[in-house]
């Protein structure tokens, strides 16, 4: 395939995955205003926006802290740096038996280890696994660049377009990238860049422009080559409005790493604890709001006023309100506010919202009503861990 047709199927293909990844943006978008305000949503031009002001639709915030105890507590369970969380061991089991062999693979996981600890893999997977509770499909990128340590980078939801294989393996990861004009001549070179983009770089060198990053199966690998042709995954970058290829590559590994929560077969992305919470979500926000109101009834009640004191009456401590009869007084309206009862509602459902994100899992000591016996933690917790073994399987 020449690099024209190309490129125009790279184009064909983003299109339809973002036609397709349209039916589940507006669960993304409510998930966005009311439990994850960290992540921002899509302008109108397609683009991420940067925005100042989030949250504004949440009265309550016991979503956002259940997602964030629960990207915490599968962080510190799974890869937590203060201590080991993998093993190795070889194919063949019997061979893990001998003292050698499990001397080797000890030193080859403490070195990992090591490893890990002197790259980004820690500071982008708390957002890994906040991404994976929220909005349902997280994705992590590891770039290998000569000479420097690995790259693990999460990207943003919004920019992310995945497809499946057969066997419903993603497979096929299509993005979205802003880069300044200078950036982009940094990143492929002038001479790989659209002239508009190149005279942009000398006059205007902090302008953006959108590139699609398309890595696909390379159904045409010619085995035994080095370059792009022979590699199993091929890597193409694109300028958006423009048949030019800025950079050819190819990986022995798709880079991208996509964990879905949990799936319907059917959909290519995945489902979140989030979203199995937004009906509980939205429900506490109304009673939220109902009771907010109701405190305001109650600490400032509306008065009647007698017609002629309009513009006289003063409501502050020691404030004087003069009038002639006796009888014309100012007075609150006092409306019947059953308070307790919204209380009590409002606190069964934030259980209902915790209980979604199985934060008593994650807080199962500081919750203890009792002092535990050790056996009693390890039989909680491997009741608990059940209970959560597809959303870690996966």
């Amino acid at each position: 395939m020449d690099d024209t047709t190309l490129v125009r199927e790279i184009k064909r293909r983003f299109k339809a995955l973002r036609e397709r990844r349209r039916r589940i943006e507006h669960d993304w978008d409510d998930i966005c205003d009311l439990v994850a305000w960290r992540r921002s949503r899509l302008n109108e031009d397609g683009a991420v926006g940067v925005e100042t002001r989030r949250g504004l639709r949440a009265y309550n915030s016991v979503g956002a802290d259940s997602l964030q105890t629960w990207a915490d507590g599968m962080f510190g369970y799974i890869v937590s740096p203060a201590h080991p969380w993998f093993r190795l061991e070889l194919a063949e089991h019997a061979l893990n038996g001998y003292p050698q062999v499990r001397e080797w693979l000890d030193r080859v996981e403490r070195h990992l280890f090591s490893l890990f600890q002197h790259t980004s893999f820690y500071s982008a997977m708390g957002q890994y696994f906040y991404d994976a509770g929220s909005i349902g499909t997280a994705t992590l990128m590891i770039e290998d660049e000569p000479g420097a340590d690995m790259l693990f980078r999460v990207l943003h939801p919004y920019t992310v377009y995945v497809a499946e294989d057969r066997r419903g393996r993603v497979d096929t990861v299509y993005r979205q990238v802003m880069l300044t004009a200078r950036q982009a001549v940094q990143e492929f070179g002038s001479e790989n860049l659209p002239e508009r983009i190149v005279r942009d770089a000398e006059k205007d060198p902090y302008t953006e422009h959108a590139f699609i990053h398309a890595v696909f199966p390379n159904t045409e690998r010619i085995p035994g080559r080095l370059d792009a042709a022979g590699k199993p995954w091929l890597s193409v970058y694109v300028p958006m409005g423009d048949e030019k290829i800025a950079r050819k590559g190819g990986y022995n590994s798709n880079p991208y790493c996509v964990w879905r929560v949990s799936k319907d077969s059917r959909e290519a992305y995945g489902r979140s604890p989030a979203m199995d919470a937004v009906c509980d979500v939205l429900m506490i926000n109304q009673i939220s709001r109902d009771l907010l109101r109701a405190s305001h009834l109650a600490v400032e009640p509306p008065y009647n006023v007698p017609r002629e004191m309009r513009g006289k009456v003063h409501i502050a401590p020691r404030a004087m309100n003069y009038y002639t009869d006796a009888t014309r007084v100012i007075s609150p309206v006092h409306t019947r506010i059953d308070y307790p009862i919204g209380v009590d509602r409002e606190q069964r459902i934030e259980q209902a919202i915790r209980n979604r994100f199985r934060v008593d899992f994650f807080l199962m000591l500081n919750a203890a009503e009792r002092q535990m016996t050790a056996y009693e933690v390890m039989e909680r917790q491997g009741e608990k861990a059940a209970l959560m073994a597809s959303q870690i399987g996966r």
